[in-house]
């Protein structure tokens, strides 16, 4: 049996592999947007908007407002479309991770249920569509590929931030009651 200081040194070894491995397919993703964007004249670079990403459900009641202008709407979807990603999934987590903060992302659900807010029927879902549709790696999704991306990465909301760690650490059963 190896010594109790051996468990959490593992659990922190095997949490930075886990971070280096997204690093390097980050790196991989942005390579080859670079290099998709090169046979596009490279010429993609778009604004960034201010105040993402979003920290509260007022701010994104904010942003949901901005979004009824169809030129910040475009202009948005063109700088999210810009983090890019070579998958849906990948892409969605990139883009996401840029609109909104890990606690707020606590507070939504896709569809809205055990009183959590619903993201589909947000501004917010088209924005990540359209962006979804415009990276070249990505563009023949499906809106059900989209839905299904946006759906698991808000199910996952809940581990981040060290909240996995945090729910597989559970106390003992006692057995004095």
């Amino acid at each position: 049996m190896s010594p109790p200081e051996s468990l959490p040194t593992r659990d922190i070894l095997l949490r930075i592999l886990e971070l280096l491995e997204e690093l390097k397919e980050d790196n991989r993703a942005t390579r080859r947007m670079l290099q998709a964007q090169r046979g596009n004249g490279g010429n993609t670079l778009s604004f960034i908007p201010d105040g993402f990403p979003l920290k509260t459900v007022r701010e994104v009641e904010e942003m949901e407002e901005k979004l009824s202008d169809p030129s910040f709407m475009s202009d948005l979807i063109t700088a999210v479309a810009d983090i890019g990603g070579s998958t849906v999934d990948e892409a969605t987590r990139r883009m996401m991770v840029f609109i909104m903060d890990h606690d707020l992302s606590r507070l939504y659900n896709f569809v809205g249920r055990n009183g959590k807010r619903e993201f589909r029927s947000l501004k917010l879902f088209e924005v990540i569509f359209g962006a979804l549709k415009k990276n070249s790696l990505t563009s023949q999704i499906t809106r059900k590929d989209v839905e299904r991306a946006v759906s698991k990465w808000l199910i996952g909301s809940r581990d981040r931030g060290g909240n996995r760690q945090a729910r597989q650490v559970r106390p003992s059963p006692s057995f004095f009651h």
